[in-house]
């Protein structure tokens, strides 16, 4: 093939290659309805896929910077085969994405800014790999090349960054940046002054079971978020911790299975205990399991004192980020008393709640709540747990907002114009145990909604448009909600 034949190629190459990536920009803009199981199970493979293109175009920008302008000698086949290997990766990367988004697995502003990034940074590497065959074929326009490529690396690391936000935190990335300029928790503190449980076992649970068993994921029915409630029973009906008792506290037990065991803690993929671990919940149940023993208790014991000094160096770590996550904490709650009485709301803390946990009330007499309002709140939405909204204009778009509060328990909106279309939003509060929607227009159509509530305990439907044969009906679905005709709790 002569060489003007190849040339010729490269740009019709060059031209389609821009096309489709520029033709990536239409998927956001598509609502994916009645998608085949087919092409749902592709986009299962995102994230299998997700870490070629990122790699592959970071590779290609490092090998061009060095043929460049280092060693000239490498040829520019290499940069075109990575960047060729880079584009057809994300185009297959964003179209699995595009499956996995229309499956409703994943939702939000995030998934939202990280779809729109993904296909930005798609588009960027079709259009660099398009300028590197033209220029390839022509040798003009290399610095526009250069400059896209540059551009879409950084396209490709703020798309991995929200990648890695929806999976693991919007903390994520800079979390030991935190721990770093973090005060040492055990700076001048003796074993005198540490206390066994909050100082080394809740660090523990925090560290390896706390992200299943919580107050708003208690997988099995089970939170371990809190001193109180480690001595509760999930669906098994058994204590996690007895005290005194390690052949009735089921955490025990359930440790010491064989790892193959589908009941053994933590399950499969989960980091399991270490032996340093289990032995200091195991002396600290067996001794009673006090919230006021202190570590030089356990200290007097040999095998023991051996143990904490082994599990010092990760307990420190575990410290330090709940001393970080306090800070947060804390940061956050001077905010929202600086925000709450510009949008008319009183926020103080919820004290029946473990934790840094919020609850909002509006403030008397109640203004309008608009999406606005709603949106300055948004860094902030899973500290709250109670949200008392009373006559304060709320309407069924805005539950849309409330619904992103993933924690909130108890939602009181009584005396707002809400006709029940919005609740299908807050069904997906998992934690949601208490609504009140007295003096609002739900009716008959709408109130079937609440029998999707997964864990919902207690409604108020007084003065509503609902019946009560519905009423009757839902009771006989859900016999474990309570529906009460009458006003109802205001906070």
């Amino acid at each position: 093939m002569t060489r003007i034949k190849l040339d010729a190629r490269r740009k019709v190459v060059a031209v389609v290659v821009v096309l489709a990536g520029v033709a990536l920009l239409a998927l956001p803009f598509t609502s994916p309805g009645g998608v085949p199981l087919i092409f749902l199970f592709f986009g299962r493979f995102h994230p299998l896929v997700l870490h070629f293109p990122i790699v592959l175009s970071l590779i290609a920008l490092s090998v061009e910077i060095t043929r460049r302008f280092f060693l000239g000698r490498i040829p520019l086949l290499a940069t075109e085969v990575l960047l060729g290997a880079a584009t057809l990766s994300a185009w297959v990367t964003i179209v699995a994405g595009y499956f996995l988004y229309a499956s409703g697995e994943y939702a939000g502003d995030i998934i939202l800014q990280h779809f729109w990034a993904g296909t930005v940074a798609g588009m960027g590497l079709s259009v660099a790999l398009g300028m590197l065959l033209y220029y390839h074929a022509t040798g003009r326009l290399y610095g526009i090349f250069l400059g896209v490529l540059l551009l879409t690396n950084g396209a490709v690391a703020y798309a991995s960054h929200l990648g890695g936000t929806v999976t693991h935190g919007q903390e994520y990335l800079v979390e030991y940046l935190h721990m770093m300029r973090a005060p040492d928790p055990q700076i001048v503190r003796s074993d005198h002054e540490l206390l066994l449980y909050a100082d080394m076992v809740a660090p523990v649970l925090e560290a390896r079971c706390v992200s299943c068993h919580n107050s708003q994921r208690s997988k099995g029915g089970l939170a371990l978020d809190g001193y109180s409630a480690l001595f509760g029973a999930g669906d098994s009906n058994h204590p996690a911790v007895v005290r005194g008792s390690l052949s009735k506290s089921e955490a025990i037990l359930r440790m010491h299975l064989p790892v193959g065991n589908d009941e053994h803690m933590p399950p499969a993929g989960k980091s399991p205990l270490t032996a340093d671990e289990i032995r200091l919940l195991t002396f600290w149940i067996a001794q009673g399991a006090s919230d006021t023993a202190r570590v030089w208790s356990a200290r007097g014991i040999d095998s023991m004192r051996v143990s904490l000094d082994r599990l010092a160096p990760e307990l420190r770590k575990y410290q330090l980020r709940t001393a970080v996550n306090q800070a947060k904490d804390a940061e956050a709650f001077g905010m929202l008393n600086q925000l709450g009485p510009a949008l008319g709301l009183r926020i103080h803390r919820d004290s029946l709640a473990e934790g840094n946990r919020l609850q909002l009330t509006t403030a008397l007499p109640p203004r309008p709540m608009t999406g606005e309002h709603m949106r300055a709140l948004a860094p902030y939405y899973l500290y709250f747990t109670k949200l008392s909204l009373v006559s304060s204009g709320v309407e069924d778009d805005l539950l849309y907002y409330i619904a992103q509060m993933s924690n909130v328990q108890s939602l009181l909106l009584q005396k707002n114009p809400i006709d029940g279309s919005g609740l299908v939003y807050l069904s997906k509060i998992q934690g949601l145990e208490v609504l009140n929607l007295s003096f609002t227009r739900v009716d008959d159509r709408h109130a079937l909604e609440l029998l999707k509530f997964p864990n919902l305990k207690k409604v108020y439907l007084y003065r509503t448009n609902v019946s009560h044969d519905v009423i009757a009906a839902i009771k006989r679905y859900r016999p474990g909600l309570e529906i009460l005709e009458e006003e109802g709790p205001y906070w």
